[in-house]
C-alpha cells in the first residue's frame, strides 16, 4: 500500500512537470498519458530510441480470454489509445488513427529528447497535433465523385 501511495506521488510529480520534460509531446497527447509512457517506457531517452510500432503498444493489457471477440477490440491500443484524439475518432479508423499518432508521438519523444531545457517549447508538438487532427478530417470526408467519360 505505501508502495503504491509512493507511485502515485512520483506520477503527479512528473505529470506536473511534463511541461518542462517533454513539451511536444505533452502538446499531442496530454501531461498525463505522457507521463505515463515515459514510465512504462523507462525514461525519455528510452521512449526517444523506441520506434513507433512499438509505442503504439505500450501498456497493453494482455487479456487470455480464447476466443471471445472482446479480446480483439482494443487489439493493438495501449496508452494511446487513451488520448483524446482517439477517443474522437470514429471505430473504422481507430487503426489508421493509432498508427499516425504512434508514429508523430515517437517524432516528438525525438524532438524532446535531443533539445536543452532552454531551446523546449511546444512548438513542434502543437504542429503535429493539428496535422493529425487534419489527416483524420479528411480520412473522415466521403471521397470525389468519379466523372464519366463519353
Amino acid at each position: 500500500i505505501e508502495l503504491l501511495n509512493s507511485k502515485k506521488k512520483i506520477y503527479s510529480y512528473v505529470e506536473s512537470r511534463m511541461n518542462l520534460i517533454a513539451p511536444n509531446l505533452t502538446a499531442i497527447i496530454g501531461p498525463e498519458i505522457a507521463a505515463r509512457l515515459m514510465g512504462i517506457a523507462g525514461g525519455l531517452k528510452e521512449l526517444s530510441e523506441m520506434p513507433s510500432c512499438n509505442m503504439q503498444v505500450l501498456g497493453v493489457k494482455r487479456n487470455i480470454l480464447g476466443g471471445f471477440a472482446s479480446t480483439v477490440a482494443n487489439m493493438h491500443q495501449g496508452m494511446l489509445g487513451q488520448t483524446d484524439i482517439m477517443i474522437n475518432t470514429p471505430a473504422d479508423l481507430k487503426q489508421r488513427a493509432i498508427r499516425l499518432l504512434a508514429a508523430k508521438c515517437a517524432l516528438a519523444a525525438r524532438i524532446d529528447s535531443y533539445m536543452t531545457t532552454a531551446q523546449s517549447n511546444s512548438a513542434e508538438g502543437v504542429r503535429l497535433r493539428e496535422v493529425i487532427i487534419k489527416k483524420i478530417e479528411k480520412w473522415q470526408e466521403p471521397p470525389p465523385p468519379k466523372a464519366n467519360k463519353a
